[in-house]
């Protein structure tokens, strides 16, 4: 499927959702849901988890969903001047490519996964 085929005229929404200390962001396209973006705030940090549904993947969703996540904790009196934090599987290449690419700094937590972080 063409990407610009696929997208067409027809913007991408972010449906959000605050829950006490946690900001979940719902990417969709018209009603299908496409994937999701969780902001949780710590005392020191927010911790970030996103992920894509399967079909809308290798679309640039991924770091097009982190961008909006931080914009929108930019914005934000309560989400503001964290350190955001991302654990991801070191096999997990996609997320590690879109972390580097938004600038997030890299740390060894084991052998199976590293912590991505930002000062923001």
């Amino acid at each position: 499927m063409c990407r610009s085929h696929f997208w067409g005229r027809n913007p991408l929404t972010i449906e959000n959702i605050l829950l006490l200390f946690i900001w979940i962001f719902i990417l969709k396209f018209k009603k299908l849901r496409l994937g999701q973006i969780r902001l949780e705030r710590e005392k020191n940090f927010i911790e970030i988890d996103y992920s894509i549904d399967k079909p809308f993947r290798n679309f640039g969703l991924g770091t097009y969903i982190v961008k909006k996540a931080l914009y929108k904790i930019s914005r934000s009196s309560f989400f503001r001047n964290k350190v955001i934090i991302a654990r991801v599987n070191k096999n997990n290449l996609a997320s590690v490519s879109i972390l580097k690419k938004l600038n997030f700094k890299e740390k060894k937590l084991n052998q199976n996964f590293v912590e991505f972080y930002l000062k923001y």
